[in-house]
């Protein structure tokens, strides 16, 4: 409007203000509201606090799935991880059984051939007893494959003490703080959007 000296009325009626939320997963939002001219700087803070209250609910509603779902994968994780280790000592004690009586029988095999070819060396008459040729060779094939075994053992021994290390209490601890620490953030996210904590 001309204000007499020519020039055009500039005085804006009040302020047009727009806040655009991105909260992921392709979920945007905005929010639109009019400020008056004469609206207080106070009163001006309290209507943006409020705008983003409106956000920040929003942003909370969709967290609260997400959480739900990294809570709910934890929690698997640490069942997991707490009912594999008594399975995986068993397995490991089996194992390491099959592989004693595997070595007693190797041995209780070997001495008793080697009793036999000693009869026999008896029966013969010929004087003390050595190793046959045929004996010093079942010896080295029999110690050979108890090393074997005594490899796998250890190789076993070694396995099973790296998982313990890596499920041992500390493991544990760690997964139930997380789980801790999810909940937290679900109780605060509830809050935030109203619902009871």
């Amino acid at each position: 409007m001309p204000d007499g000296t020519g020039k055009i009325e500039t005085e804006v009626p009040g302020i047009d203000i727009t806040l655009t939320g991105n909260f992921g997963q392709d979920r945007q939002m905005a929010v639109r509201t009019m400020l008056r001219q004469d609206t207080s700087e106070a009163d001006a803070h309290v209507i943006v606090d409020r705008v983003f209250r409106v956000f920040d609910r929003q942003k909370a509603r969709y967290e609260l799935d997400d959480l739900a779902e990294e809570l709910r994968k934890n929690r698997m994780t640490l069942t997991r991880f707490t009912e594999d280790m008594p399975v995986a000592e068993a397995a490991y004690k089996k194992e390491q059984a099959a592989r004693d009586v595997e070595i007693e029988t190797l041995r209780r095999i070997y001495n008793e051939e080697m009793e036999k070819d000693r009869a026999a060396h008896a029966a013969r008459k010929q004087g003390p007893y050595a190793l046959s040729n045929a004996m010093q060779s079942r010896k080295k094939t029999v110690d050979a494959a108890i090393e074997k075994i005594a490899e796998a053992k250890a190789k076993a021994e070694a396995e099973r003490a790296e998982f313990i290390r890596g499920h041992d209490q500390t493991g544990v601890k760690r997964y139930e703080e997380e789980i801790t620490r999810i909940e937290a953030e679900i109780d605060k996210r509830k809050r935030i959007v109203g619902m009871t904590a």
